[in-house]
């Protein structure tokens, strides 16, 4: 039986947590949203290790309680064997070790409960009429319109300036018994990388990361050899991976990419069909749920204030560039540590990949390169002013749930404007740095604003940026 015809103001495609995350959101701002699960076969039973930097984006949704109280593993730090022995870097606050399968589940379950209506698969791609509306057939044979598309399908786009393709071998260990390990482990090899995660089940996943090439022309008997071997060969690994190991492996791209167009009226990309960055950062459930939140908040700005829709998409496409480069500028880095090591070609290679992607694409008072750490806070006394670089301009801001022309604080030392901050205009904040205002007086005035412990933070961060020097004189060339 065919199934009826229906339409939608917003149709996103795509469950995991960008598409969730954008749907959700969209609810929330009163939109009316279906959401079409992918076909294909589902996710397999594996865990992602995310940082605590998931929990602001979890609450923005409302579900951090639920994923908190849902009893995936809490890592308390991390083991690394990178550049040198092996160490462990303990995590000031408790990340998750998390089942992909259930924490899609639970996210699909609070965008249903917010209203997101949902569909099974869908039959053949979403394509626009000549009215401008997207239509989806189904496979239960009815067809779906909507006015605006969502795509959360994926990594998608090309791989970002200079990308050494790479893969990842993913299998599932099984369980040998108890444990109480909930670390993940790292460890950087002659051709590659491995790392390795603790399942609630007692089981383990494990991925070895690896140059695209090496896998080409290797049939699934051959991957799997070298999967076993490699990691076999990880001393920081290998006391974890006990047991037969998997019968099988998912094949995983790993190549940091990034879509050309990512916004358009009546079109978003969100997650990794936007931007997909490296798996070395563990950044990939943060940033799919940023841009998913973001987005909602673009699309929303789009559809409810259309004469703002420039402001929007220009505000969407930079916040994916700057975290693409922002991730350029600490994976060049961090390659090198290894690079210097191995100094074998895989890694030489990887590194130069790194530097060139983490090249400014966009030139601009803000691609300048990071200032460096500067000297302790001065003492309470000593005046401080604003670097004679800071400038001030309307930028795209995020306020509240739109997006508008906000006075931000641009310097090189930051890798975004700065319109809010907790909340306030940021003009509002830096009232305090009058002519020959001290630190003491600068931190009691924001104490007042801010509180007294994001006080300190933001004029230490200030200060390290160099967005804030010592000296009474006034920033002289300042734009309004």
């Amino acid at each position: 039986m065919r199934g009826p015809d229906s339409s939608t103001e917003v149709l996103v495609i795509g469950a995991g947590p960008a598409g969730c995350a954008c749907a959700l959101r969209l609810a929330h701002l009163g939109h009316a949203v279906t959401l079409v699960e992918r076909g294909g076969p589902g996710r397999p039973a594996s865990v992602e290790s995310v940082s605590a930097a998931v929990l602001p984006w979890l609450a923005t949704l409302g579900v951090q309680q639920v994923v908190t109280r849902a009893g995936f593993l809490r890592p308390t730090g991390t083991w690394v064997q990178w550049a040198g022995g092996a160490r462990r870097q303990p995590d000031p606050q408790p990340g998750f070790q998390l089942e992909r399968s259930r924490f899609d589940a639970l996210l699909r379950h609070a965008a249903r409960a917010a209203g997101v209506a949902w569909r099974p698969a869908a039959a053949r791609p979403a394509a626009r009429g000549v009215d401008g509306r997207w239509r989806v057939p189904l496979h239960d044979g009815g067809t779906l319109t909507a006015e605006s598309l969502v795509l959360a399908t994926g990594r998608a786009g090309a791989p970002v300036p200079g990308a050494v393709l790479g893969a990842a071998l993913v299998g599932q260990w099984a369980s040998t018994g108890a444990r109480s390990d909930t670390d993940s482990r790292i460890q950087a090899t002659p051709e590659g990388w491995a790392w390795a995660a603790p399942q609630a089940d007692g089981g383990t996943t494990a991925a070895l990361f690896v140059a695209a090439a090496r896998l080409a022309g290797l049939d699934a008997a051959s991957r799997l050899r070298l999967y076993r071997d490699a990691l076999q060969r990880c001393e920081l690994l290998s006391p974890v991976l006990r047991g037969p190991g998997p019968l099988q492996l998912r094949i995983a791209d790993s190549t940091p990419r990034m879509a050309e167009a990512v916004i358009a009226p009546g079109l978003l990309r969100v997650g990794e069909a936007a931007l997909s960055l490296d798996p070395l950062s563990s950044q990939g459930v943060v940033s799919a749920l940023r841009s998913g939140i973001q987005g909602a908040a673009c699309l929303h700005t789009l559809l409810r204030r259309p004469a703002d829709a420039a402001l929007a998409q220009a505000f969407y496409q930079q916040q994916l560039l700057r975290e693409q480069q922002r991730h350029g500028h600490w994976r060049a880095s961090f390659l090198l540590q290894v690079a210097r090591q191995f100094g074998t070609p895989y890694w030489c290679q990887q590194v130069n990949d790194a530097a060139t992607a983490a090249l400014p694409q966009d030139p601009g008072p803000l691609a300048t390169a990071p200032v460096a750490p500067g000297a302790p806070l001065p003492a309470l006394d000593v005046s401080i002013r604003l670097d004679r670089r800071t400038r001030f301009q309307a930028a795209p801001m995020l306020d509240g749930d739109w997006v508008v022309a906000a006075p931000a604080l641009l310097h090189p030392g930051l890798s975004a404007p700065v319109g809010y901050v907790q909340g306030q205009p940021v003009a509002g904040v830096l009232a305090a740095l009058a002519p020959h205002n001290t630190v003491g007086r600068v931190l009691q005035a924001w104490s007042l604003q801010l509180g007294a412990q994001a006080a300190v933070t933001l004029l230490q961060t200030w200060w390290r940026q160099g967005v804030v020097v010592e000296g009474g004189a006034v920033c002289a060339d300042s734009e309004s």
